[in-house]
């Protein structure tokens, strides 16, 4: 039995729900006690008994509840205790194995999404476009989603390398070419990862398809110095292989992906000091998470030229 069978289970019985049943159980015994004992006709003894049994009822179905719910804190008690391997896979998928890929390869790696989730997506990274603040994408890519966020003055495109960021930066215009700020990241060496880049600034930052090929502990580096890039109600958003999900643990061990538990990514960016403001879990492979750092966005800026910005031909 796999890590990954375990998760199975655990997500079907957390999609399955005492609650609901239950409540309508208790209401609609509650209202046939009811009825008995405020007619007119008093039948103490028979009363009495129903009272006491709704009662048991009540306790019972309380009971059977909190049973249910230990399944999965037992399930989640097995998976931790047996997926300390899989933690270790993933450092080993990091350190020896995305090393090697080529541009090339890192280029063309997609991420199966479905198009109501990549709208969603989208209209949310829209939603948070703000002139006033600088926003930054990791690996843009191939994709378009710096079309999404040119809002944000200036925009870093960020990388492990400049090859990686020419494609989205040859999407544009030269007018608009001079407006991004490309700049290039190593997490393999000693932190920090973002040397030179300010702190306190950014209202915006979107990572796509990069930290599903991150271990967990590699992340915890990137959300300890992005709290401090943020501003304060920036948020960052960015997809990740929550690994709290079956089929995700799956890529993980088939080393497609890195082992990232989704309970365990959210203590983490709690204890740093983040806001959990928005969780989607798409029908295909794109799961992702926005993290809020405390406080209200603001800016001193009073104004902004006004162009459109389309993509080059």
């Amino acid at each position: 039995m796999t890590i990954a069978d375990i998760v199975k289970f655990k997500n079907l019985i957390d999609s399955m729900s005492v609650d609901p049943p239950a409540v309508d159980v208790i209401r609609h015994f509650e209202s046939l006690v009811h009825y008995v004992s405020s007619n007119e006709i008093r039948l103490e003894s028979d009363i009495h008994n129903l009272m006491k049994d709704f009662g048991f009822v009540k306790k019972t179905i309380g009971s059977f509840g909190q049973s249910f719910a230990n399944v999965s804190q037992s399930l989640q008690h097995m998976i931790e205790q047996q997926d300390q391997p899989l933690y270790e896979q993933s450092e080993r998928l990091y350190r020896d194995i995305l090393p090697t890929e080529t541009v090339s390869q890192i280029l063309n790696r997609k991420l199966p999404i479905d198009h109501d989730s990549d709208n969603i997506m989208r209209d949310r990274v829209k939603l948070r476009g703000d002139w006033r603040v600088p926003g930054m994408i990791i690996r843009p890519g191939l994709e378009s989603h710096v079309d999404d966020m040119v809002a944000l003055d200036p925009l870093y495109l960020v990388d492990s390398n400049m090859e990686l960021l020419e494609p989205a930066k040859q999407r544009y215009l030269p007018e608009y070419q001079r407006r991004l700020r490309l700049y290039t990241i190593n997490d393999y060496a000693e932190k920090p990862i973002f040397k030179k880049l300010p702190a306190n600034q950014f209202g915006l930052i979107f990572a796509y398809n990069y930290f599903n090929f991150k271990p967990l502990s590699v992340i915890s580096n990137y959300l300890e110095e992005m709290f401090q890039l943020l501003r304060p109600g920036g948020v960052l958003t960015f997809t990740y292989n929550n690994c709290d999900q079956w089929h995700c643990v799956a890529f993980a061990e088939k080393d497609q992906m890195c082992y990232t538990p989704g309970n365990k990514l959210k203590k983490i960016a709690q204890d740093l000091g983040y806001i959990v403001k928005f969780e989607y879990h798409g029908l295909l492979d794109a799961k992702w998470i926005e993290l809020q750092k405390p406080g209200e966005l603001t800016s001193i800026k009073g104004g902004q030229s006004l162009a459109k910005i389309v993509a080059g031909s």
